[in-house]
């Protein structure tokens, strides 16, 4: 830092000017009566604030000599929740060309209302110092941590004298304000789709969290934290159960900032799902809530409602007739079990009747869990059945002191037809027939159908009555002298015959 005489000896014109604008405020005193020489020329002279608390007063800006200090605070307004911030900006200038880079500005604030944050401890602080760049400029970060008029005071000592010779301050109003899910350039987003769901643990809504930077920055692995009211939330899409269903759930976004997740309702009502990141260079956490509509389902848990439902296995099934009844081959036969709530939508305790009706009938009573029959398994037999497609509907029903509620389960059953024994049907032999091609001089004899290829493969069998075609076709230097037996006769390289018994037919090639 400058010491006084290094000040003076580097800024001779500002230290006599300064000099000389003293001696002229005590001429302009002793004229015009006792006065105080004050270089904080910005101040308002009456302090505003809360009543039995003491505040900062600011003004726009103060000058001494050829400086000039001034302060501007962006945005103005902003939520006190300890994220959101108002930008301070505080600039040094000179008329007279001196440099204004390397100045020390000190900030304070009011303490009831503002803070400064300081990024080497990570700490909110009342006090905090800068140096002004080569622009003159210094920049601090302004905090509300309660509702109400901050107030972000700078100094500048310019002869390092001790005593401030520039003072500026500048109001921030902050607004009262959970946690925000924006701060800037992040943005947290939370959606759901669809926004209306039945309280059924098997209809879901997706739950979509996006983080974003406006200033292009990467949002990609941070970890976001969800929690869901009334049901339970899960990374892939597998239905939850009450006894293995969280209602808190974490992902990791993408390179987009986004990640996705799924939940199913448990009980009716109006569920808030929130999201959380906490973003470093915020020091804090940014929050988004979306809220889900779930229904009650018929006989599903709900609020202040039990519930129940019933699972009849298989699905479905395929079953072969016997070919003299037509009935099915088999016993048919089906399994029945499931699940209660109690009023709260938790699991219900042991011993809870459950009554049957429709494809079967009879009761269960539940075990710790909610889970029923209380032991074994619940099977019912059905008996043989036609071909056809057959329909098995179990209803269980619950009762509770409030009122009595049933769930439906759906179970099919194919029986399909034995089909008739097929005719012994005894294959027809057609008797083969030899075609023998003899051949002399250069050439090759062909047919159609293929099995002759005459050169090297002279003889053939074929089905009796088939027509075939010879073809006679000579090597270069040769021609094609003509067909004798079987049928051919002429010079035409092309001969069909029908062969009806075997059957022998020359050919001859001559060579000039």
């Amino acid at each position: 830092m400058k010491n006084r005489n290094s000040f003076i000896k580097k800024n001779p014109l500002f230290f006599y000017g300064f000099i000389a604008i003293l001696g002229i405020g005590l001429v302009t005193g002793i004229v015009t009566g006792c006065g105080k020489l004050n270089d904080d020329t910005g101040q308002p002279s009456t302090p505003s604030g809360t009543t039995g608390y003491s505040p900062i007063s600011y003004g726009p800006k103060s000058t001494v000599g050829t400086f000039t200090l001034s302060m501007e605070a962006d945005p103005t307004t902003v939520p006190a929740d300890g994220t959101n911030y108002s930008t301070i900006t505080v600039k040094l200038s000179n008329t007279s060309g001196i440099p204004v880079s390397g100045y020390t500005v000190k900030y304070t604030a009011d303490k009831l209302y503002g803070w400064f944050y300081e990024p080497d401890s990570g700490q909110f602080v009342s006090e905090a110092e800068g140096l002004t760049d080569q622009n003159g400029v210094s920049v601090k970060r302004f905090y509300g941590t309660r509702s109400g008029q901050g107030v972000a005071r700078a100094e500048v000592d310019v002869d390092e004298d001790g005593t401030a010779d520039l003072v500026v301050s500048k109001p921030v109003t902050f607004t009262s304000g959970g946690q925000p899910s924006s701060a800037w350039p992040y943005t947290l987003e939370l959606s759901a789709s669809p926004s209306s769901i039945y309280a059924n643990l098997l209809d879901y809504s997706t739950i979509i969290a996006t983080l974003k930077d406006a200033t292009g920055g990467s949002v990609e692995n941070f970890t976001i934290e969800f929690e869901a009211e009334l049901g339970y939330l899960s990374n892939d899409n597998v239905p939850p159960t009450a006894q293995t269903g969280n209602s808190k759930a974490t992902a990791l976004t993408n390179k987009n900032g986004s990640v996705s997740l799924y939940y199913y309702g448990a009980r009716k009502g109006s569920a808030v799902i929130s999201a959380s990141v906490f973003v470093q260079d915020l020091m804090t956490s940014l929050q988004a809530k979306t809220v889900i509509k779930v229904l009650e389902g018929p006989g599903k848990p709900g609020e202040d409602v039990a519930g129940i439902a019933v699972d009849v296995k298989p699905d479905i099934q395929y079953v072969k007739a016997d070919k003299d009844t037509g009935l099915s081959s088999e016993q048919i036969k089906i399994t029945i079990s499931g699940f209660v709530w109690d009023e709260t939508g938790d699991p219900s305790l042991a011993g809870v009747r459950v009554e049957f009706s429709g494809a079967c009938n009879g009761f269960a009573t539940t075990k710790d869990g909610g889970a029923f029959p209380h032991e074994g398994t619940i099977e019912c037999n059905l008996g043989v059945l036609e071909v056809g497609t057959h329909e098995a509907s179990v209803t269980a029903c619950v009762n509770t002191q409030k009122a009595r509620y049933c769930d439906t389960d759906m179970a099919y059953i194919v029986v399909t037809a034995t089909p008739p024994a097929e005719p012994t049907v005894t294959p027809t032999v057609t008797p083969t027939i030899t075609l023998t091609v003899n051949k002399s001089g250069t050439g090759t004899i062909t047919s159609n159908p293929t099995g002759i290829n005459c050169g090297s493969d002279c003889t053939e069998t074929f089905s009796q009555a088939t027509s075939v075609t010879l073809t006679a076709t000579p090597e270069s230097g040769s021609s094609f002298g003509g067909w004798s037996g079987g049928g051919c006769s002429g010079t035409i390289p092309i001969c069909t015959l029908q062969v009806s018994a075997a059957t022998t037919v020359s050919a001859v090639f001559t060579t000039p």
